[in-house]
């Protein structure tokens, strides 16, 4: 199918009742969003609790050798050879050299794009074709003619995404489990070699198309892409169980069973660990920081309605107000957050976060001391100049 758009007239009554939703949304993200805030905040202070606790417990391995004292010890393996069984495919015959292989489905298929005109009087729908690696549920599109346009798309287990791992893998004497493997990303793209007759290899790809003619897909035509992790050595921090690696659960619940490829000492796991923490942490704070933006953003919908129904004005009086909604959600919203973030210090860290917001609130009163004094010598002096 050819590329189209579909332009839908929006009545005034919908568009009002439209905006209503939009603000018992906007509350619901904020919220949402702000509960979020205060959970991570919570999550990353008992994060670093526990690392600074295996800082302090834990017993350097060299070789990745399982000796017997270390039994039941937080142990550090830093360093050791990654043996394993090769995994492969068996869905399409591909073999690989690696303890850990993903394979990432994706579908030629229409798609609907959905655009709102600045005055919210009218909706486009666009569609095209493209590949994607979520199914895409037609029956939702907004044009009835769009309807069954994915209809027949691959079904089955061999066409989801996913990741395969060794059925047996170890690290010097300690035994890998898939959950170690999974830490040990597959981010290395290969080329499969060894393919079923069904489909064939095309510029990285495995594809499956009928006419085997990969220049022109067609609507549920399928590629796929493998990725394996090429790490040849790994280092771990984990509690010894025989020559296994089990959780160790640090004082206030948080467990540790972390492998990381290459040689590493226990120190540098543990400032990955906090490093990784840090990048967790901060990316939570922005991500949801906007949504409560744009939640407070969203609670100005139902103006921003009704001044696009003004004769002539109204489309630069929607976008006036859709830049003072932005700049009103993003004041409000950026408070609120800090704010969040404080209170949740307070009551996750007090010895930390109440010494510091003495040490600002002093430094506050000291400045406006200053000011104060300052502003009381000029009018002294001017009344001097006066009386003179």
């Amino acid at each position: 199918m050819d590329p189209r758009v579909v332009t839908k007239k929006n009545s005034v009554g919908g568009r009002i009742v439209g905006s209503v939703k939009s603000v018992f949304l906007g509350i619901a993200i904020v919220i949402i969003s702000s509960v979020v805030l205060v959970l991570n905040e919570s999550c990353s202070v008992k994060n670093t609790r526990a690392f600074e606790e295996v800082e302090k417990n834990y017993t350097a391995v060299a070789n990745a050798q399982a000796l017997s004292q270390n039994d039941g010890k937080l142990v550090a393996v830093e360093g050791g050879q990654i043996s394993f069984v090769p995994v492969g495919d068996i869905d399409y015959g591909i073999i690989s050299n690696s303890f850990h292989l993903r394979r990432s489905v994706e579908f030629y298929q229409r798609i609907e794009t959905k655009r709102e005109s600045s005055t919210g009087n009218e909706t486009r729908y666009s569609y095209s074709n493209g590949w994607s690696n979520n199914r895409i549920d037609s029956q939702r599109f907004h044009d009835n003619s769009e309807k069954n346009a994915n209809a027949n798309l691959p079904q089955g287990d061999r066409y989801n995404s996913g990741s395969i791992t060794a059925s047996s893998a170890s690290l010097g004497d300690f035994a890998l489990t898939r959950s170690h493997i999974m830490q040990l990303s597959a981010t290395v793209q290969i080329t499969p070699e060894n393919t079923t007759a069904e489909g064939f290899t095309v510029n990285g790809y495995y594809v499956i198309n009928e006419d085997q003619n990969p220049a022109s897909p067609k609507i549920g035509d399928v590629r796929i892409s493998y990725y394996i992790s090429n790490a040849e050595t790994a280092s771990a921090i984990a509690q010894q169980s025989g020559t296994g690696l089990v959780p160790y659960i640090a004082a206030n619940g948080v467990g540790i069973n972390r492998v990381f490829a290459g040689v590493r000492t226990g120190e540098q796991m543990i400032a990955d660990m906090h490093s990784e923490n840090n990048i967790t942490t901060w990316g939570a704070r922005i991500f949801f920081t906007i949504f409560i933006c744009m939640g407070f953003s969203m609670l100005l919908a139902p103006v921003h309605v009704l001044v696009g129904l003004v004769p002539f004005l109204g489309n630069f009086l929607s976008n006036l107000t859709s830049t003072i909604a932005g700049f009103i959600g993003g004041v409000l919203g950026i408070a609120l957050s800090l704010l969040i973030i404080a209170v949740s210090w307070i009551a996750v860290r007090p010895l930390v976060a109440i010494p510091l917001l003495l040490g600002v609130a002093v430094l506050i009163f000291v400045v406006l001391a200053i000011q104060r004094s300052n502003k009381n010598k000029k009018q002294l002096q001017t009344a001097g100049s006066v009386i003179a």
